[in-house]
């Protein structure tokens, strides 16, 4: 474990889902503290999941029933005290919203969910669009309230904040054109915005079209951080991005996806995706992202050396993570 690794502190404040079991609780994962919920999603209000379930949690103890407040709220008040307790020693603080994934609930909205009865829906409320908004909204001042916090107690220049989403949106959330959305392997469902800030450090008022990925945040953060992480036998797969917003671009490399029956490969802007349906047919996609970023022309019938080519990089990789997978269980 990395707990108080290097000298910091480390929270986790809201959604886990990594595990439900106790062993793969936060705490046991590098976290110094974590309180949130450990399942996919909760009612926003009383914090039961999916199966009915009260899931809300303070390090390995239950605390649903005796804690009351709106999610966001609580995921950003808890954010900010964590902020102000370790203000005077370096701290890693993750911040993990359930907004805006359903139960679409506004602050003023009741809790629906029952203990022990599976409620899958989206919630009563029939105005999603506006609950939706609603939601965004106080995580945005959330937020806010964390920067303003860090300005206040002048860490504003020292702390390296990075926001963003997992995955593409659902209605009413929308792509901006892209392509598919969550749950897919084109562009709408993996390509999301980030915001990366630290006043001094990172350039101000401007955008960047180097390609990133979630995997490349925790070498960056160690580079951040100075550490210098060194381990043969369990490798980073990410690579840090501080070269972005030092005005460089980041190495070229081919970058893997798999979402259910779909998987992806990407070299250079050139992306390929086969999706295998339930009669166990299989659909090709090919795409050149950079003449055509929303992915409206399917080229792969104009190019099978492509085709192929990218097919047999899937199959490497397949491979790759076959032998990684076989290699790990020996050593257990």
């Amino acid at each position: 474990m990395l707990k108080n690794y290097a000298g910091y502190a480390t929270g986790l404040f809201g959604k886990w889902h990594l595990g439900t079991d106790n062993v793969y609780n936060p705490i046991h994962q590098g976290f110094d503290e974590f309180i949130g919920f450990k399942s996919g999603n909760v009612d926003y209000q009383n914090y039961y999941d999916t199966s009915g379930d009260a899931d809300w949690w303070e390090g390995e103890t239950l605390k649903a029933a005796t804690t009351h407040g709106y999610l966001t709220e609580l995921i950003s008040a808890h954010s900010l005290d964590f902020v102000r307790r370790h203000k005077d020693q370096p701290f890693c603080l993750y911040v993990a919203h359930g907004c805006p994934h359903y139960p679409y609930q506004g602050p003023d909205d009741p809790g629906f969910r029952e203990p022990g009865v599976e409620q899958m829906h989206h919630a009563p409320r029939e105005d999603r669009a506006s609950a939706y908004k609603e939601m965004i909204e106080y995580m945005d001042q959330g937020i806010g309230q964390i920067l303003d916090l860090l300005v206040q107690e002048g860490l504003d220049k020292n702390t390296f904040v990075i926001f963003l989403s997992d995955n593409g949106p659902v209605e009413p959330g929308t792509t901006g054109g892209l392509n598919g959305g969550k749950g897919t392997l084109f562009e709408g469902g993996i390509k999301v915005p980030a915001i990366l800030w630290m006043p001094g450090t990172v350039p101000a008022n401007r955008t960047s079209d180097e390609l990133i990925l979630s995997m490349d945040l925790f070498p960056t953060m160690l580079e951040m951080a100075g550490i210098n992480y060194r381990n043969a036998e369990k490798p980073l797969d990410g690579s840090s991005f501080t070269p972005v917003f030092k005005g460089r671009s980041m190495p070229r490399r081919t970058l893997f996806w798999r979402q259910s029956d779909a998987k992806a490969v990407l070299q250079d802007d050139t992306k390929y995706i086969v999706t295998t349906n339930k009669d166990k047919s299989e659909t090709h996609y090919l795409y050149d992202l950079r003449k055509d970023p929303c992915e409206q022309t399917n080229l792969v019938d104009d190019y099978p050396e492509v085709v192929k080519r990218l097919q047999d990089q899937l199959k490497g990789w397949k491979s790759e993570l076959w032998n990684e997978r076989q290699r790990s269980q020996r050593k257990r």
